[in-house]
């Protein structure tokens, strides 16, 4: 019984730390100059050129801290016909007080405004902060001319495949501790 107790602990553990899970929760909203890849026009650009760096807006929850005016750098993607590099790895990354932040782009949709003057693109990946769980996040890069406004937002929720399994082992242990007690 012992030994099915040292399991069992051991088990507790295990799963205890998968669900300490520290995700990222919070947005970023950048703003810099850019200029069309593949085409000079939104509906003919196939890419994106970040052209000298962008700076940090604003910023909510975990990036709160961080000032506005921080210098952010990106990197230049072709989104058409498909998402090259694939992934962007990372997409846009910076150091604040010894703390990285990035975002590594996974996927992306385009779409051009109904006069042809703009171009939005959508994207998802994951967000990273040194010191929290790499966590999905959401992006959003709209574009006119020469001008670009990029906003990058981060949700967070409880990691169900942890919950679960401390679900799970509480309801082992619940069942091996009545079953000692009748012995």
């Amino acid at each position: 019984m012992k030994r099915i107790l040292a399991i069992f602990a051991a088990i507790c553990c295990f799963a205890a730390s998968t669900a300490l899970a520290v995700p990222i929760s919070g947005s970023l909203n950048f703003a810099g100059a850019s200029s069309y890849l593949g085409g000079t026009t939104p509906s003919t650009a196939t890419g994106i050129d970040f052209l000298l760096g962008f700076t940090l807006l604003g910023n909510e929850g975990d990036y709160a801290a961080i000032p506005s005016g921080t210098m952010v750098t990106f990197q230049d993607f072709y989104f058409s016909p498909t998402l090259s590099p694939n992934p962007v790895s990372p997409l846009w990354t910076f150091t604040y007080n010894g703390i990285t932040y990035d975002f590594v782009m996974t996927s992306v949709t385009s779409s051009v405004s109904p006069d042809g003057s703009s171009l939005t693109l959508v994207g998802s990946g994951t967000l990273g902060i040194t010191g929290f769980d790499d966590t999905p996040g959401n992006w959003i890069f709209t574009t006119q001319g020469n001008s670009a406004v990029g906003t990058f937002s981060a949700t967070s929720a409880v990691p169900e495949p942890g919950t679960i399994v401390l679900l799970g082992v509480g309801l082992i242990g619940v069942g091996l501790y009545r079953r000692s007690k009748k012995a």
